[in-house]
């Protein structure tokens, strides 16, 4: 991946810290089709166990399966720099959706227990949400719904 778009030099540390943060996503995006890193270190989530729920409208965006590389770095930052203070003590995650190959991008919400997270994602109009543990999507009640 090239990233054309930007040059290390003369960045501000708020927008260094927050290139690392794209910079990390597009790479787990690429390596593994999805990752998560916090707003507040900009470093990848190293939670072991929990739930992540995406906060939904207006939090949410999707990109082409046909986008190329710089192009994504240059959304990614942009999503990231347009959430970055309003979410404050949340997760930004980036993933690739398996059949359409669509990029998801999504500011999401950390929680402890299922109940919570299947909770917060009916409330958020989500139809699934992510367990960190077994690292596999769980079906919220919507999603539940429209099987």
């Amino acid at each position: 991946m090239t990233v054309k778009a930007y040059a290390t030099t003369g960045l501000e540390p708020f927008e260094a810290h927050r290139l690392c943060a794209v910079l990390h996503l597009v790479s787990g995006l690429e390596q593994s089709g999805g990752a998560t890193v916090a707003f507040s270190t900009a470093m990848p989530m190293n939670r072991q166990s929990g739930f992540l729920v995406a906060l939904g409208d207006p939090m949410t965006e999707t990109l082409p399966a046909t986008i190329d590389s710089d192009e994504l770095v240059i959304r990614v930052n942009d999503f990231a720099q347009l959430w970055w203070e309003a979410a404050d003590s949340q997760y930004l995650g980036i993933w690739r959706e398996p059949v359409s190959r669509q990029i998801w991008l999504d500011v999401c919400s950390f929680h402890c227990n299922e109940i919570a997270a299947r909770n917060a994602a009916d409330r958020n109009g989500q139809l699934c949400f992510w367990d960190i543990r077994n690292n596999c999507e769980r079906f919220a009640s919507l999603g539940l719904a429209a099987l």
